[in-house]
């Protein structure tokens, strides 16, 4: 597997230098999958659900390469319950490779 423009992109978003921007626009990590495909694609997401798909398949093949860990968490919005997957660096990657 290579590293597309939209793992680079995702990758980005844990430099510590993007970091602190990032938290201002969706919180610390880990992130969800609807706040990286936010800053992915910005607001037309609402538009276009299949771009949320794209970014679900990403995450999860850099889960699969190393470069992540996946967690599960539940939490409650919009007063439903809701199992979500958050992703965060993995501590022992090194993110200067890319």
């Amino acid at each position: 597997m290579y590293m597309t423009e939209s793992k680079k992109k995702i990758l980005s978003f844990f430099y510590p230098s993007n970091l602190e921007y990032i938290m201002k626009q969706i919180g610390p990590p880990p992130f969800d999958i609807y706040s990286i495909s936010y800053l992915l694609y910005g607001p037309e997401l609402y538009k276009h659900p299949v771009k949320r798909e794209s970014s679900r398949r990403s995450l999860e093949l850099m889960v699969r390469m190393g470069i992540l860990i996946k967690s599960t968490h539940i939490e409650v919005r919009n007063g439903m319950t809701c199992r979500l997957s958050r992703y965060r660096l993995d501590p022992l990657y090194d993110i200067t490779v890319y």
